[in-house]
């Protein structure tokens, strides 16, 4: 019998929450208010809680991202952090920082931790590192390619998930446009090869398509 993946959809907004639900996502996830990378989300908490009981109802489950990189000044704020996550009660949290990692399996060790596509996962190794540092499942980079997904997939017999997206995102399209012309990753070459920096030139949408 062929395991169909979880379906996992943004809820950036309560419609979208709603929406969701309706068109059936098998989970959700949605930034903790002021504490994710999503600093341009407008939901509240409040609508937060109610797209989660929501989904809730309907046997849908919902995430969390708390995936901002923390510094030393915003753990004096980790104890209203779990006042709110204890409020939310998500089924799981989606973390980039092994700090925040730590934090979480210390103060909720019952909650599962996802590992973000912001701690950029392009190897099998990298999800053995996370899993044995108490992650239930990984989300790998954008800038995995079909093959090297495949290739981590056979060596780690373990949860993972892959992003689906309409769009090439700001730093994914700067790599694959790297990749493209030098043959090699940014962070492969002898300098710096960023290529904003190099290109002076602004990517639309329509060129990064042509492009791929």
């Amino acid at each position: 019998m062929i395991k169909l993946p979880e379906l996992l959809a943004p809820g950036g907004t309560l419609d979208a929450f709603k929406t969701a639900v309706l068109y059936g996502a098998d989970a959700i996830y949605a930034g903790l208010p002021g504490f994710s990378m999503r600093a341009r989300a407008k939901i509240t908490t409040e609508e937060v809680k109610t797209g989660i009981e929501l989904a809730h109802a309907a046997g849908r489950k919902v995430y969390l991202a708390f995936n901002l990189f923390a510094h030393d000044r915003e753990y004096a704020n980790m104890p209203r952090v779990s006042e709110i996550i204890n409020y939310l009660n998500p089924d799981a949290l989606i973390v980039s920082d092994p700090g925040v990692l730590m934090w979480v399996r210390e103060h909720h060790p019952d909650i599962p931790i996802h590992i973000s596509t912001q701690a950029n996962i392009c190897s099998a190794q990298s999800v053995k590192f996370w899993q044995n540092a108490g992650a239930s499942l990984c989300v790998l980079a954008r800038e995995v390619s079909h093959n090297e997904f495949v290739s981590i997939r056979r060596a780690c017999a373990w949860r993972i998930r892959v992003g689906v997206c309409c769009r090439t995102l700001l730093r994914a399209g700067r790599q694959i446009v790297v990749r493209a012309r030098n043959c090699a990753g940014g962070n492969m070459m002898l300098f710096c090869a960023n290529a904003n920096r190099e290109l002076k030139c602004q990517l639309m949408k329509t060129n990064v398509a042509r492009i791929l």
